[in-house]
């Protein structure tokens, strides 16, 4: 097994090194693995560099970062596709200028902040980084990332770096403000590397503060001056920013998707069940055990809830499944209302063997109950058959009248004895009563 090398512990997630470590068990190269490793390590610390604004530094790491992919490459040309997970508060640099963002991204965010991708698309925000570092470096030479994984190597130029500041700032003039909320990011993210590159173009040719380079005109406006450009993305990333911040709030504030849609389906099943219950009173035995009996209808649905905002790194609200709970609360309140209208029907057929096991049963099930009435719910049984079409069992309804203790009002259950086939068209005698279907409360 290749575990993860300790030189690298601080800088790599326990989930990463346990993701190297299943595709190294399926027959991948280990040591391109490790190469991975070393790549996704020092791309850390030259995107802390840069961070710092420490670009020449940060140029020189991550162009060693570039070299430890391509040796990864080399060793397994499988080695791109390998899964990436950075955890939130992770490449800060990458983050705050949305290198693997931009318009053509290649990596994503998930709700809990972590940066998803693939080792490919990790590289591809690493050699613009890296790029950017030269530039802002003041570098005579400087990697012009193309998207290939061996950039070539540009002169420092007024041409390239017109072409390098264009291809940041094009995106950015070409948005239409406002935007749809999801992409207040983009606006943001954009801007701020475009004014990072507009920032250094204007001080390393200063004429062109005044004159038009390609990348300053905006909507094909030839006039358009390098300090009207920087104008223009500054003026997009005034607008977008607090209107990014407020998204990222909302969103931090806002329930999990799949907590909403679940606690939508429970309701659903409540409200089925309270307009059952006006009805005639009767409902699935499974709800009634789980608001009369364990009393954890509610709690069972909070715990998966309360993993769902985990997963998102949020902090569950304890009024989260108020909605919820309200409605049990109305399903309970239907239920006695309705005991009132509801006795044991009359008129039943009769078996005193059948009835005496499901009296048993339920006895069986709460101990201490009361049996006040019972009755086959009808004369005629019910055959199941299997595919063959031969029978496999048979079935009889019965009602269960009985006081349970610790409940006020007393419980009818409805369940079914059920006799296995026996062959030559018998059954067995006997018969065992299973778990109930149905129940309803009433008076008596």
């Amino acid at each position: 097994m290749v575990g993860c090398p300790k030189r690298l512990a601080v800088v790599l997630a326990f989930a990463l090194c346990s993701a190297f470590i299943a595709r190294a068990q399926d027959g991948t190269n280990a040591r391109a693995i490790e190469d991975t490793k070393a790549f996704i390590a020092k791309f850390e610390e030259g995107d802390s560099l840069f961070n710092d604004k420490k670009y020449a530094e940060a140029a020189t790491v991550l162009a060693a970062a570039h070299e430890l992919y391509l040796r990864a490459q080399r060793r397994d040309p499988e080695a791109g596709r390998y899964d990436v997970s950075l955890k939130a508060g992770r490449f800060p640099a990458l983050r705050y200028y949305g290198y693997g963002f931009g318009s053509n991204a290649s990596l994503g965010e998930d709700a809990a902040g972590a940066v998803k991708g693939t080792s490919a698309g990790l590289h591809v925000a690493e050699t613009i980084m890296w790029m950017d570092a030269a530039i802002l470096s003041g570098a005579d030479k400087f990697p012009f990332s193309g998207g290939s994984d061996e950039p070539p190597m540009q002169d420092m130029s007024e041409e390239t770096l017109d072409r390098t500041v264009s291809d940041a700032a094009e995106p950015v003039y070409r948005l239409k403000l406002p935007v749809p909320d999801r992409e207040w990011r983009d606006v943001v993210l954009w801007s701020r590397r475009a004014q990072l590159l507009i920032d250094f173009a204007l001080q390393k040719y200063p004429q062109w503060k005044t004159g038009t380079p390609d990348w300053a005109q905006y909507n094909f406006d030839s006039k358009h001056t390098g300090n009207d450009a920087l104008a223009v993305v500054k003026a997009k990333l005034a607008k977008g920013e607090p209107e990014y911040a407020k998204v990222v709030a909302d969103a931090k504030n806002a329930a999990p998707r799949g907590a909403e849609d679940w606690i939508g389906y429970k309701i659903e099943d409540l409200d089925k069940a309270i307009a059952s219950v006006k009805q005639d009173g009767w409902i699935e035995w499974n709800m009634a055990r789980d608001l009369y009996i364990t009393k954890d209808y509610t709690s069972q649905i909070r715990s998966s809830v309360a993993k769902m905002y985990a997963a998102e790194g949020k902090q569950m609200p304890s009024d989260a499944l108020k909605p919820l709970e309200e409605k049990a609360a109305e399903l309970k309140s239907a239920m006695e209302q309705s005991a009132a209208k509801r006795k044991f029907p009359t008129g039943k057929p009769h078996n005193p063997t059948i009835e005496a096991k499901a009296a048993a049963s339920i006895k069986a099930r709460f101990p201490g109950a009361t049996i006040l009435k019972t009755s086959l719910d009808s004369s005629d049984w019910t055959i199941t058959k299997n595919e063959l079409d031969i029978p496999k069992y048979r079935s009889m309804g019965v009602l269960v009248l009985a006081q349970i203790p610790g409940q006020k009002l007393p419980w009818l259950f409805f369940g079914y004895l059920r006799q296995s086939y026996a062959g030559g068209g018998t059954y067995s005698s006997g018969g065992t009563f299973g778990e109930p279907s149905d129940i309803r409360l009433q008076a008596g």
